[in-house]
Order: structure tokens, then sequence, then C-alpha cells
């Protein structure tokens, strides 16, 4: 049986976590409404090689709590459009999304 205030705080340590992660998002010149995951897989969906290993190195780090084969293919949805300052991609063009993974 799990006590109120477990939960309580337990919600409170991963609401701390998502601003931080929003935090860090907008001060690299991103969408304040967006996470990291999400604009790291735009990123990988463009194309870039580094953001390939980001999303590897998430993905090993959420495996604990989610048990989710490819972090960053979850945060990424057909139409997802950032407002970013600065794009991490070095071209212009939004990213196309395929079902396969492309590490």
């Amino acid at each position: 049986m799990s006590c109120a205030l477990c939960r309580g705080v337990r919600q409170l340590v991963v609401n701390v976590l998502e601003l931080a992660d929003k935090a860090l998002n907008t001060l690299t010149l991103g969408d304040p409404n967006e996470n990291m995951s999400r604009r790291i897989a735009r990123a990988r969906a463009a194309g870039e090689r580094w953001a390939a290993s980001a999303c590897r190195m998430l993905t090993w780090l959420f495996w604990i709590f989610t048990r989710n084969p490819d972090h960053c293919a979850l945060s990424l949805t057909p139409g997802t459009l950032g407002r970013e300052i600065w794009h991490w991609s070095n071209n212009d063009t939004e990213p196309v999304l395929t079902t396969k993974n492309p590490q």
C-alpha cells in the first residue's frame, strides 16, 4: 500500500524534473513548451548524427522508469513543429518521420 505522502512527493519530483527539462530547452534557445527529448528527436529525424547518440543515451537513462525501446520516438509525433530560436539541425526543412528507427 502506497501512502498519500509518498505519491505526492513522487509527483513533486516528476514535476520539478519536467520543469528543469523545459527550462533547459528554453535556455538553449528552444521552444518553452517543448521538452529536450522532442527537440533532440526532431534533430535525429532531420539526420543529425549527434542526436542519434543523444537519443540512445536518453533511452538508456529512462529505461528504468518507462521500459520503452526508444524514448525519443515516443516524444515525436506527426506534425511536431518547434518554435525554437536556434535549430539544432543543419537543414532548414522539417524532418520526415519514419516508422523505422533512424539510428
